[in-house]
């Protein structure tokens, strides 16, 4: 998985101030045994990512992705410009994925980078009913290979939740920190937190219900990653607290993963992961049911590429269970 990614970004460092071009897409079969479910087969995001090192110091970045809505729609996922002063100190501005931990801030969108078929649970895109602000408008700070622990940071100051990447619905900023280390090659540890309050008038991720009244929003963060190309476990964890300015009734809502696989000599990789998330009685934003999904999956890389991937989920929606078997063919050019 780890040349995969260093693949990804390899060429930027190679041909400076050239644009360099890559693309992302997969196809994905599904079939699920609910009441109304049934099978299918679904076209995934289409992602078209540029980068070019426009000079020593300064770096672009953008990224699109074509997907189908109720009608085929254009999304400008990432878009940022970058000068970087040192290792220890890089000025960014532009959109993000916002440092909610590793995850959010190493795969992006395109399929093929990842173990499994699908983003954690938590982790799903605001347009997709995710709960998290997966994207951020605004201004990064960051620096890496700090000390021997090679610690990084990041700090976001940005449009909050409900603003628009061309402006905000409030005068409040939302505000992430991100700090992760690198002790050895292999393992990288982090710590996360997100601070914003949400207008009332925002609709919630239903797309439908709207915010009566304000909410106070605060997020913390932990992960764990250990890749050797051979073994991988990654973990997260994210606990929400949503406050309502009126009423005062707060809810906490908790969510984890953790994913574990082995790559085999054959370029097989069996995995299993799991997704949890724990919607308080009382929560004044979210609207969700507590979720656990077990996945059982095995990924098979065709070439660097091309991966073809297969699992079964045991879905438990508040004690409504299904299973899911799904396919998937990811590859990037």
């Amino acid at each position: 998985m780890r040349k995969i990614i260093f693949l990804f970004f390899l060429p930027a460092a190679l041909f400076a101030q050239d644009l360099i071009q890559r693309g992302f897409a997969d196809v994905t079969a599904n079939w699920d045994n609910a009441p109304d479910g049934s099978a299918y087969v679904a076209i995934g995001q289409f992602d078209h990512f540029l980068m070019s090192n426009l000079s020593d110091n300064v770096t672009f970045l953008a990224e699109t992705v074509f997907e189908y809505d109720d009608g085929w729609l254009i999304d400008v996922e990432r878009l940022w410009l970058r000068y970087e002063f040192t290792d220890y100190f890089k000025f960014s501005i532009g959109k993000f994925h916002t440092g909610l931990g590793y995850w959010n801030r190493t795969y992006h969108h395109g399929a093929l980078l990842h173990t499994s078929i699908d983003r954690p649970f938590m982790l799903f895109f605001e347009d997709e009913g995710g709960i998290l602000p997966i994207h951020t408008t605004g201004v990064l700070f960051q620096g890496d290979n700090i000390g021997a622990l090679r610690l990084a940071y990041e700090v976001m100051v940005g449009n909050g939740i409900g603003s628009t990447p061309t402006g905000e619905n409030d005068k409040d900023k939302a505000v992430s920190l991100y700090l992760h280390a690198r002790p050895v090659d292999a393992l990288d540890v982090g710590v996360s937190y997100y601070k914003d309050h949400i207008a009332a008038g925002v609709t919630k991720a239903d797309e439908m219900t709207v915010l009566p009244n304000g909410i106070s929003q605060t997020l913390y963060g932990a992960s764990v990653n250990y890749n050797d190309d051979t073994f991988e476990f990654l973990s997260e964890f994210i606990h929400a607290s949503n406050k309502d300015d009126v009423t005062g009734t707060e809810g906490v809502t908790n969510a984890f993963y953790a994913i574990i696989s082995y790559g085999m000599a054959n370029d097989f990789r069996p995995y299993y992961k799991w997704d949890f998330v724990d919607f308080d009685d009382k929560e004044p934003f979210y609207i969700g049911v507590d979720t656990q999904i077990n996945t059982l999956g095995v990924r098979y890389e065709v070439n660097y590429l091309t991966a073809v991937k297969a699992e079964v989920r045991f879905n438990d929606f508040n004690g409504s269970k299904t299973t899911d078997i799904v396919t998937q063919v990811a590859f990037g050019f």
